[in-house]
């Protein structure tokens, strides 16, 4: 499973891109189409805009999970945090 934080700039600014650029970038960061994706931010609209990015690129809807808790909710509830960019899990 990846945790994906949409407040990523770099996510934010190509997210209008093509779905083949999308599929590209999101897979630079360990996020592929076989993988359980968790998306969360601090407000429900960048997530939800996050997650259709990734099904219109082609992920499967059944892989992506929308956490609406954002990051204070999920940092307070003693799950796994990920940090780095070269995380591997």
């Amino acid at each position: 499973a990846r945790i994906l934080l949409v407040e990523d700039n770099e996510l934010n600014r190509d997210m209008l891109a093509s779905a083949s650029a999308l599929q590209e970038l999101y897979t630079s960061r360990g996020i592929t189409p076989g993988k359980e994706v968790f998306i969360y931010g601090h407000d429900d609209r960048s997530a939800t805009f996050t997650l259709v990015s990734l099904y219109l690129a082609g992920y499967p809807l059944e892989k992506l999970h929308l956490y609406g808790g954002g990051w204070i909710d999920w940092s307070r509830s003693n799950e796994p945090v990920e940090t780095g960019r070269n995380s591997s899990q």
